[in-house]
């Protein structure tokens, strides 16, 4: 039985919405933490509460992220920058930044000179001066580009060393088993010493052995590659995730990188879920593209236990479609496999899938 996998956001988490995901088969109903604050986690709860599905957390975990903007462009070279640290937990002060930071420990590995890259829409800053004692640099842009909240911060020809879960995410695994916490994703997982720990603060928060979340780490940088081995043994799933490990590792490589941490997987009998533009072209259209339905057929052959739709269900138009498009593929590669190519029809699949992605699959 394939595994979809979605991140509730502002497209699904209405109730409609969501029993609807629910029906059609959606399987892990995850909150991503690097989207969330306080206020927000307890609606998303209140929200599951009364839809009758169980949570899961995707931790913010090793990554450092915008926390704090006063604006979302940058279009002048050489123009002055000021970037600091941000916690939303700590709620420190953003009155003499213009960007913020999570991860105070960013600041303690800075040096003069370093380009720091922002975000996906080619924002680049070097690094003028570093007052390390006020988490604090000042810098000047180097390349253009647009931000936005949340989005990923990394520093040229520098791998970090962070702490592996953030304050906010050690608040919410405290308070797991008061919200029936289903399963837990362990973002940027450096090694197996992550999930180790993920295990005891669960047991400290209450839980018993015998009914612990289930852990599943996220493939998403070199070091969790590196320990790959390690990681799959300790874990209850892997999540490769091919967007954030492209900002590491080139996009031409990552093809032959998942095939491997699969093979890894299916060798240990983990499962191994795959993220990243499964479906990208139904966050606007209401059809998948030729490519999209290759590539879900495909990773099923390789051994994948399911997929991971984040943006598709949570910021996407088509959210509960995004859905019925794994769930049909995952059965007509099943029939084809067993059943000698026999493929069943979309309607005996999935009884009331609408037009026109009807007629299209």
């Amino acid at each position: 039985m394939i595994k979809v996998i979605g991140t509730i956001g502002p497209a699904s988490i209405n109730l409609n919405t969501l029993k609807n995901l629910k029906s059609k088969g959606l399987n892990s109903f995850r909150i991503n933490l690097s989207h969330s604050n306080r206020e927000l986690l307890d609606y998303y709860y209140e929200q599951f509460k009364i839809a009758d599905v169980e949570p899961s957390l995707d931790t913010q975990g090793a990554q450092v992220r915008i926390s704090f903007l006063k604006r979302k462009q940058y279009n002048t070279i050489d123009e002055k920058i000021s970037i600091g640290y941000y916690d939303l937990v700590d709620g420190q002060s953003a009155k003499y930044i213009d960007i913020g930071l999570t991860h105070k420990q960013f600041f303690d590995q800075i040096d003069d000179g370093d380009e720091i890259k922002i975000g996906f829409d080619g924002l680049i800053v070097k690094v003028s001066s570093v007052d390390k004692v006020q988490s604090i640099l000042f810098a000047k842009v180097v390349n253009v580009g647009e931000i936005d909240l949340n989005k990923a911060v990394d520093i040229s020809r520098k791998s970090l060393q962070l702490p592996a879960f953030t304050s906010f995410d050690l608040e919410c695994i405290s308070e797991s088993l008061r919200h029936g916490i289903k399963e837990i994703y362990v973002s940027f997982c450096g090694s197996s010493k992550c999930i180790t720990q993920v295990k005891n603060m669960l047991r400290e928060a209450g839980w018993s052995e015998d009914n612990l979340p289930k852990i599943i780490a996220k493939i998403e940088n070199r070091q969790g590659l590196l320990d790959l081995e390690n990681i799959v043994e300790e874990a209850d799933g892997i999540l490769i995730d091919r967007g954030d490990l492209s900002r590491e590792i080139k996009i031409s490589m990552i093809p032959g990188i998942v095939n491997k941490v699969i093979k890894t997987c299916v060798t240990r009998d983990t499962p191994c879920y795959v993220a990243t533009n499964v479906l990208d072209s139904m966050m606007v259209s209401k059809l998948p593209s030729r490519a999209e339905i290759s590539d879900i057929y495909n990773l099923l052959s390789f051994g994948i236990s399911g997929f991971v739709l984040a943006a598709e269900v949570a910021i996407g138009s088509h959210p509960v479609e995004s859905v019925e498009v794994v769930r049909y593929m995952s059965s007509v590669f099943f029939d084809q496999k067993f059943q000698a190519g026999i493929i069943p029809s979309t309607q005996e699949v999935i009884p009331d899938i609408k037009e026109p992605l009807l007629s299209w699959l």
